[in-house]
């Protein structure tokens, strides 16, 4: 498709800007056919100009005439007929005594000697007439088409500038551009000449489809656009709708609105957040580059045929473990911050939605059934129940004859005032904010996202977008973030505090008793019975996170025993060849990747704590946006939390819980 590969060729066109969505669009062309003067040059027939010339000689009768050219009388007749008709010769009456009828030249008839014959004729033909720029051109019908076909594509059609439909008026002032036009039309010769537009007849809107860009500036958030027709780049359709934009016009369609425009926040914090984002996106593309490089050499591995030295085997091998290694390391990295891809954005909302303990604020310019569906709803409903705060804010700036329902859908409308009913319906606030372009997530003071993905009208499924944002478990950023977009909400109801504590957060608040989203475990290596190297341990690990992961996710404590008490990880710390925290975490994170794979090491935040002068090692953990399995000496094995335990669930079992978690 032309639309994606112009994407893909023109991605960087823009220094410091991202290309963020693209789109077809219509062109308003007005079709119309014109009733024009037209003066048209004739030839003067060949017997008539022999007949003209003669008369100019002082040859004047009709026997004279066809004497000289030695011609019967009737064709004279006719081609003097012909030259009275035209307006180039008189006709002069003898006297009685001379009755004979004489012939003379008029002025006409002397120029028409010196030149070709013109007449004045009406003609009709057809032009287009472009509705943004005003340039006129022969009508081609087939690249022309109506706005009902273009309604039924899916295809945003943009309206006419004003002053461009074809009127006579106008286009009598725009003669000479129109003469080239009309002598290109079937039907006129090149030495027609167009005196006068009579009038405009059967003019038709009718729509072209062009390819549309939208770039965002990185630091400031403008929109630039870059229009094609074909692969055709059309500046004058840039510099036009980009002008509309600023002045508010409407350009982008709504459901790709929200993300052509950026995220705002005070600039200080801008300031502040920048080289971190700078920094996180650099180590992106480096575990990217990693990732495919080790990708590609797997499956050039598993091409190879028997005859491939064990040499180049072990070669490709060397280097895949490299890579791995390569990943892990620069994803440990980025620390408690990280770049999420599009697809991530809408597991993360319903992260939010089912971990949060205290409150969730999400900001969305629009807000639309198509991704505030009946699971997020149930969600939002869900978390009231459990005395969650719930706070959304939406509305970007209303232009004239604008309402706000235009920017959330009547169903999700109806559906938030039936929760607000509840008696605990306090808990969720919507408010009308009106002049944002913001989107943000909040979760506690657990996470803050800030994106250029709108939360509660895209579901991040929907072609290309391209559409990141930064995650971050940085307890500054996130308080920083969470002080400013409350002061959105203000005045908040009582109670309503999202940076108060919400729940165990530090290690002593989660020394209380295991419970569906704690687990406690004594080591990962260290058998406290045997005192000695267990390596099954490590698979207790391992079913432990796999359950989180497969569930709602929850946090996993080594080094407290199920009474709560405080043992630390200094005995396993023994068994490593690094033996500090740095190399704890690297074995850690190899048994999960082993067992687990490496692609859900992003959904696990490893930390250390110490109490009673030993250290903790806390495993947070995401719930995964797809099934997790345990792979245990090459058998595949499905892990969920029931309650406080993790369970193992056969095959039938783990079918009908995939079915209902993750529906297809």
């Amino acid at each position: 498709m032309i639309l994606n590969e112009l994407a893909d060729l023109h991605r960087q066109r823009i220094p410091g800007y991202d290309l963020t969505c693209q789109y077809q669009a219509g062109i308003p062309t007005h079709k119309a056919r014109l009733k024009v003067d037209v003066l048209k040059k004739q030839e003067v027939p060949a017997p008539a100009q022999f007949a003209l010339k003669l008369i100019d000689l002082g040859i004047s009768t009709e026997t004279e005439i066809a004497n000289a050219l030695g011609m019967e009388i009737e064709f004279v007749r006719d081609a003097l007929a012909y030259l009275d008709l035209h307006q180039l010769i008189i006709r002069r009456f003898g006297s009685p005594e001379n009755p004979s009828i004489t012939f003379a030249t008029t002025g006409k008839g002397k120029q028409a000697l010196r030149e070709a014959m013109t007449a004045l004729y009406v003609k009709r033909f057809y032009i287009q007439v472009d509705g943004l720029t005003g340039e006129i051109a022969p009508l081609d019908e087939s690249v022309l088409q109506t706005g009902q076909d273009l309604n039924k594509m899916g295809i945003w059609l943009l309206h006419a500038s004003p002053g461009k439909r074809p009127i006579a008026e106008s286009l009598n002032n725009k003669l000479s551009a129109l003469e080239s036009v009309f002598k290109e039309s079937e039907g006129f010769d090149s030495s027609d000449q167009l005196v006068e537009v009579l009038d405009v007849e059967r003019p038709w809107l009718m729509y072209k489809v062009v390819n549309v860009l939208v770039f965002r500036d990185r630091t400031t958030g403008r929109v630039d656009l870059r229009v094609f027709e074909g692969y055709e780049p059309v500046p004058e359709y840039d510099r036009i709708l980009k002008k509309r934009e600023q002045s508010g016009g409407r350009v982008i369609p709504d459901d790709l609105l929200d993300s052509a425009v950026d995220y705002v926040l005070p600039s200080e914090l801008v300031q502040e957040l920048r080289p971190k984002i700078e920094r996180l996106e650099e180590l992106d593309r480096q575990v990217q580059e990693a990732a495919s490089e080790k990708d590609e050499l797997q499956a050039s591995l598993e091409k190879l045929d028997e005859e491939t030295s064990a040499e180049a085997v072990t070669s490709k091998t060397a280097r895949i473990q490299e890579l791995e290694s390569e990943v892990q390391r620069l994803k440990a990295a980025q620390g408690q911050s990280r770049i999420v891809q599009d697809n991530e954005h809408r597991q993360l909302l319903k992260n939010a939605l089912s971990l949060a303990q205290r409150g969730v604020v999400i900001i969305s310019p629009w807000i639309r059934r198509s991704a505030t569906d009946e699971e997020i709803i149930k969600l939002i409903e869900q978390a009231v129940q459990r005395g969650v705060w719930i706070a959304i804010g939406y509305g970007m700036p209303l232009r004239r004859h604008e309402s706000k329902d235009l920017y959330i859908d009547e169903w999700v409308a109806k559906q938030f005032r039936r929760i607000q009913k509840r008696p605990d319906g306090k808990r969720l606030q919507v408010k009308w904010l009106g002049n944002t372009h913001e989107k943000i997530l909040v979760c506690d003071r657990q996470f803050c996202v800030v994106t250029s993905h709108n939360w509660l009208s895209y579901r991040g499924d929907k072609g290309f977008r391209r559409e990141t944002g930064t995650y971050s478990e940085d307890p500054k950023i996130v308080e920083r973030v969470a002080t400013d977009v409350l002061k959105r909400f203000e005045p908040l109801p009582d109670g309503f505090s999202l940076l108060e504590p919400p729940g165990p957060r530090t290690l002593a608040d989660m020394l209380t008793g295991e419970n569906a989203a704690l687990e406690y475990k004594s080591s990962m290596r260290w058998d406290l019975r045997t005192q000695q190297v267990n390596k099954a341990l490590e698979k207790v690990i391992a079913k432990t996170v796999a359950g989180f992961l497969n569930s709602k996710g929850g946090t996993l404590l080594i080094g407290v025993a199920d009474d709560c008490t405080v043992l630390g990880i200094e005995h396993d710390l023994q068994t490593i060849g690094r033996m500090d925290r740095d190399g704890y975490e690297q074995k850690l994170h190899q048994v999960l990747t082993d067992t687990l794979g490496a692609e859900f090491s992003q959904y696990q935040h490893v930390s250390f704590e110490e109490s009673e002068g030993k250290t903790v090692c806390i495993v947070r953990v995401e719930p995964s946006p797809k099934p997790v399995y345990l792979t245990d000496k090459g058998i595949k094995e499905f892990y969920v939390r029931v309650g406080n335990t993790t369970r193992p669930l056969d095959m039938q079992a783990a079918h009908d819980y995939i079915s209902m978690h993750w529906p297809a």
